[in-house]
């Protein structure tokens, strides 16, 4: 004889809000191979991804992630944008011609039901020096860009 047990079953929608305990109602995820290079001091999109929130009291958890490599004397910025309003950065790398990568966890509150994209825009610090993005160090398991939205219930 099976037996089911469960201590609680959270709707499709997510626990409603006022109620304990936010579920992740959704995820989304993109990533990329490619490798991104900029020599600009303006900032460059690299990597987005887009999600539609079934409610505007729902948080959306940003998660990014990429191998960098600054050369010389520079500097790689990151930023994380929903839409054209920055959320979180600049974040920065400082290089000396070695791989290294770069995490950024940000709870973001968009307040609304439509869809909403975010990105990751990167810039030097130094214009005379070339910087990358993705396709870093296999040994170190760090070659993708990534981007993960994950819709927390509110």
């Amino acid at each position: 004889m099976s037996q089911l047990r469960t201590n609680s079953i959270v709707p499709v929608g997510g626990i409603p809000a006022g109620a304990s305990g936010g579920g992740i109602v959704q995820m989304v995820k993109t990533s990329s191979n490619s490798q991104f290079s900029t020599a600009s001091s303006t900032f460059q999109d690299v990597i987005s991804a887009s999600i539609t929130p079934r409610s505007t009291s729902s948080k959306i958890l940003v998660i990014a992630s990429a191998p960098v490599l600054a050369q010389g004397n520079s500097e790689v910025h990151t930023i994380v944008q929903r839409g054209t309003t920055t959320i979180c950065g600049p974040s920065k790398n400082s290089g000396t011609s070695i791989w290294s990568g770069f995490t950024i966890v940000v709870l973001d509150s968009p307040a609304t039901t439509s869809s909403t994209t975010y990105k990751i825009q990167f810039k030097s610090h130094n214009a005379a020096n070339t910087i990358y993005m993705g396709t870093g160090s296999p040994s170190d398991g760090i070659e993708t860009v990534n981007i993960t939205l994950l819709e927390i219930s509110g």
